[in-house]
């Protein structure tokens, strides 16, 4: 149809229903966030800040998970970080915590500072040691319009793929920092006769035969570089989301927290804990798709955990005019989880699980008791009753 986009501005405005309300809400958040360390972490260094915590746990590992370290990582983010240049805070307008930022460079350029993404995945991930190769790694597909997680993925893969000569193009080894650059530019510019990097890892895997052990994806989208074997509620959350391998459905950063909100829960977050885990999971599925619904950002009340659950219930209650309880919060997010998982097994999203390199959290324990805890049937599947209890009916069959 020759359309690239659709751009639709407003003009009316909408003023909350209790302004003073909402402002005094609005006042205690900032008030949290001025005191919080976590905030502070955050608004210097993004998702960044958990880079330590996920290293010292184990979550990082090298070479398509192959090692079980990433040595070189720490020091990666701590020259990455230092980057020489006046610092450009970006945040939404009107943003508390802005949580993005660039330095300029001397030839007035700003340049991205690499999230926790893109540092784990082209470097510990690809080998790579450069960080300025992280750097411009990350900056191509901010600039190509290409997601890290995919893209660092598809070249680990394929590293590996080549590795045990499962493709014969030779262009890519472990920790060539000119050869992952170079593909990257290659990617999104589409110059390859054979473009097999740009299907992504789910297509990738079909291509390169016996691959789909060491394959990084779920339900054919791209692992996140967090390793799930020492991290088992991201290993859940990635078996699990709707949407494919993430964890970023759901927010789950608690597991990378040194220390979790007061408010968020009494009991302590073991990353390798059985106990708990599919409980806390849903906690924040049903958490995120609140936010989701309420427009609020994710990354202040999931990332820093700045906004609980009774901020947001205050803040709707402020705005719409009518109380909102905590209780009525978690049975929306309830409902939005159960309808996504009710559409993803009814249009055939493949089952839950994890590639066989991956496979090492405690799958069979965690999933009987995150389906339990949602009411829905042994396989996952949200049963019509339990559609209807909720109060989600009138769907096709």
């Amino acid at each position: 149809k020759r359309i690239k986009a659709i751009a639709v501005r407003g003009t009316a405005s909408l003023a909350p229903a209790d302004r003073t309300r909402a402002e005094a809400v609005a006042a205690s958040i900032r008030r949290r966030i001025a005191g919080s360390e976590v905030a502070a972490g955050v608004r210097q260094a993004g998702s960044l800040y958990f880079l330590s915590h996920a290293d010292r746990l184990g979550a990082l590992t090298s070479r398509n998970g192959q090692d079980s370290q990433a040595p070189q990582i720490q020091q990666l983010a701590r020259i990455a970080l230092a980057q020489q240049g006046k610092r450009a805070p970006r945040g939404c307008e009107g943003c508390p915590l802005p949580c993005h930022s660039a330095f300029v460079r001397k030839n007035g350029e700003p340049i991205a500072y690499p999230e926790l993404e893109a540092l784990a995945g082209f470097g510990a991930r690809c080998g790579i040691s450069s960080p300025d190769a992280v750097i411009v790694a990350n900056d191509l597909c901010l600039r190509l319009g290409l997601d890290v997680v995919e893209t660092s993925a598809a070249l680990a893969f394929m590293m590996e793929c080549q590795q045990e000569g499962l493709s014969t193009a030779g262009t890519l080894s472990w920790g060539d920092s000119d050869a992952l650059v170079g593909a990257i530019r290659r990617l999104g510019q589409r110059h390859e006769k054979r473009d097999v990097l740009s299907l992504g890892v789910g297509e990738m895997q079909e291509v390169f035969w016996n691959s789909s052990t060491f394959a990084p994806q779920a339900k054919g989208l791209a692992m996140p570089a967090l390793d799930p074997r020492a991290l088992h509620g991201v290993a859940l959350a990635l078996a699990t989301a709707p949407i494919g391998g993430d964890y970023r459905y759901s927010m789950f950063y608690e597991e990378l927290l040194p220390e979790p909100p007061a408010w968020l829960s009494n009991d302590p977050a073991q990353p390798n804990a059985v106990r708990s885990r599919a409980a806390r999971l849903i906690w924040h599925e049903r958490f995120a798709a609140a936010l989701d619904a309420a427009g609020l950002c994710r990354d202040l009340a999931l990332l820093a955990f700045q906004v609980s659950p009774g901020d947001l219930a205050e803040l709707l209650a402020a705005v719409l005019g009518r109380q909102m309880s905590g209780v009525e919060l978690a049975r929306l997010g309830e409902r939005i989880v159960t309808l996504e998982r009710h559409l993803a097994t009814r249009f055939g999203a493949a089952p839950d699980g994890l590639p066989q390199r991956w496979s090492g959290a405690p799958l069979d324990e965690l999933l009987p008791d995150y389906y339990r805890r949602h009411g829905w049937s042994e396989t996952g599947v949200p049963s019509p009753a339990r559609l209807a209890e909720l109060g989600i009916t009138g769907l096709p069959d």
